[in-house]
């Protein structure tokens, strides 16, 4: 009865902590120069100024709890397995408005 109690614990755990994750935003960098980067994500385009960490690069992929969300941000490249911190100055951007954020025009 013991054993079986720890078992049924042990799920409830291990799915609690799975779906946190599932939960998160997640994106693609799409562009990046100079320090500012594009992120594609379901909502539209994140539009972020890198701040330290990891240098984002072309197809690296984020994650994080909410991109729908101004100020300093810390998100885990999961492609890098570490973190990086950045600036969020826009997001749910159309793909016109990242490309003119990320190249300045």
């Amino acid at each position: 009865m013991k054993s079986k109690l720890i078992s049924v614990t042990l799920c409830i755990i291990i799915i609690l902590l799975l779906s946190a994750t599932c939960f998160a935003d997640q994106g693609v960098v799409v562009a990046e120069h100079s320090g500012r980067c594009a992120i594609e994500y379901i909502g539209g385009y994140l539009l972020v100024e890198w701040f330290g960490g990891y240098s984002p690069s072309k197809s690296d992929i984020y994650t994080g709890e909410n991109f729908n969300q101004f100020g300093m941000r810390d998100l885990y490249c999961v492609t890098s397995g570490t973190e990086t911190k950045f600036w969020v100055e826009d997001f749910m951007a159309s793909k016109d408005k990242a490309r003119k954020y990320v190249y300045r025009e």
